[in-house]
């Protein structure tokens, strides 16, 4: 097994990262080591790292892709340093740009009723409309939604047991209009359709586990049916979720902790999405404007 290789299965063994993440680290390696062109990931130093930044920014990449593509090298070098101790002292003077400070979108109001009341068609109308009442009601990611399992949900109680990113257990509450949304998926599809194996809630046509494409596409096809072009994505939903939160006057603590998100930071985005919604009803409704 070569190195990239072992810190990939170590990525999948002992960090629990998911599919998608681990392919990411593969697709930003895989493109470093093709830069390298033969030269050993033992031989890198200073000179080499800075021409590959050089390279990056002269592709007119992104910051945001940019910055994955470095965090993933330092990642993979730092496993490097503890399995194989290599030096890796030059990690220090790779610098990630600055991230653009870009507000996440949200589903509005008007969009998110249309989006509640649809009435889905097919044999997995249940599951699908239960799958967009849960990913708003819950603020869970869609990764985490295709790996609840059926002892890991309470629908007595209305609540759920994440892991997320880290192999971070959190405790998600859900509606009761989501949670009938469920109970209907459960008894006219899922315990029909399910195969005798399969533990998670969510199943596809072959009764097996549900992916995250899939519930994508389910998304995206809802989108088009109801606004054309406007594309609709599962993270919209927990951006949502976030939002509507603050504005009823939730804490950012327990917002954090709802998220599974490991530090503040990440959750104050949606301070300013909240502020910007304060500054858009003032416009729209003061008498002189």
């Amino acid at each position: 097994m070569d190195k990239m290789q072992e810190f990939l299965t170590y990525l999948e063994v002992e960090r629990k990262y998911s599919f998608n993440t681990i392919n990411a680290y593969k697709r930003d390696l895989n493109d470093f080591q093709i830069f390298l062109n033969k030269e050993q990931v033992e031989n890198i130093d200073q000179v080499i790292i800075k021409n590959y930044l050089a390279f990056l920014y002269g592709n007119s990449l992104s910051k945001k892709t940019i910055s994955r593509r470095i965090s993933s090298i330092k990642s993979y070098y730092h496993f490097l340093n503890k399995k194989y101790k290599m030096d890796i002292s030059f990690i220090s003077n790779i610098k990630s740009p600055k991230k653009d400070k870009l507000l996440p979108n949200i589903i509005y109001k008007d969009e998110l009723k249309k989006i509640l009341d649809y009435r889905f068609e097919g044999p997995f109308a249940y599951r699908n409309k239960s799958i967009i009442y849960l990913l708003y009601s819950s603020g869970i990611r869609v990764s985490e939604l295709c790996n609840i399992t059926m002892s890991s949900i309470d629908l007595e109680n209305r609540f759920l047991v994440v892991v997320g990113k880290g192999n971070k257990t959190r405790i998600c509450p859900f509606s009761n209009s989501c949670k009938l949304a469920i109970e209907s998926y459960l008894i006219k599809e899922r315990e029909i359709k399910v195969k005798k194996d399969c533990n998670y809630l969510f199943i596809n046509k072959a009764g097996n586990k549900i992916t995250s494409r899939s519930i994508e596409n389910i998304i995206s096809n809802l989108s088009f049916k109801l606004f054309g072009n406007k594309k609709l994505h599962p993270h919209l939903f927990r951006h949502t979720y976030a939002s509507n939160l603050l504005n009823q006057g939730a804490d950012l603590r327990t917002i954090q902790e709802l998220l599974g998100h490991s530090s503040l930071i990440t959750t104050q985005i949606y301070t300013h999405l909240a502020n910007n919604e304060i500054i858009n009803t003032y416009i729209n409704s003061h008498p002189r404007k």
